[in-house]
């Protein structure tokens, strides 16, 4: 796993800091030459430019969460609402969370990032709750929604999979519980001195 992130991050970088700045510098190389260029072509060129930037965020984001090294877990993860448009997402940090290792955190933060992939693909809800807790002896983490839930005994899929697997590579402990009607809920409870 650690090599996989190693990797992941290289990649993110390049991304983030080769082609993004590239497509900056053409971005304004673009507009310091408006005046030679029509205005319907330059229009549609700055479009595609911009796309080409925010698609390159976005794939970089996703390798590997570049903002997690600079303004840590629940700056990133408070970030995350501007890109749930259309739902109330709450982020709660219960008892001010402590930092951790940057390998800890960015399994955290994927195993996250899981949860609310899932309940955007399939839950039909509006609502997504973060509560981060530090304990005495544990860190805990409570995530649910208000979707349409789903029978436990009938689900198997890679996401579940892919969410205990991380929990438990971890050194954690989680619950999964869902019913049909009544949302989604994980619960993850880590030990406090927890370094990945």
């Amino acid at each position: 796993m650690k090599t996989q992130e190693e990797e992941r991050k290289r990649i993110a970088r390049t991304l983030h800091d080769e082609i993004g700045n590239k497509l900056q510098l053409l971005k304004l190389n673009l507009v310091s030459h408006q005046k030679h260029i029509e205005q319907y072509q330059f229009n549609i060129l700055i479009e595609k430019v911009e796309q080409l930037i925010d698609s390159s965020r976005e794939i970089s984001h996703s390798m590997y969460p570049v903002n997690l090294e600079y303004f840590g877990l629940i700056l990133t993860l408070d970030e995350m609402k501007q890109n749930l448009v259309g739902y109330e997402y709450n982020l709660y940090d219960l008892s001010k969370y402590l930092e951790r290792p940057i390998s800890f955190e960015v399994q955290i933060y994927r195993i996250i990032l899981e949860f609310v992939s899932n309940t955007l693909k399939h839950a039909k809800a509006n609502r997504i709750d973060i509560l981060v807790r530090e304990g005495d002896k544990t860190l805990s983490f409570l995530l649910k929604d208000n979707g349409i839930g789903f029978e436990m005994k009938k689900s198997n899929g890679m996401g579940l999979s892919n969410i205990k697997a991380r929990i438990e590579l971890l050194d954690g402990h989680s619950k999964i519980n869902s019913s049909v009607g009544k949302g989604t809920r994980l619960t993850m409870v880590f030990p406090k001195n927890v370094a990945a």
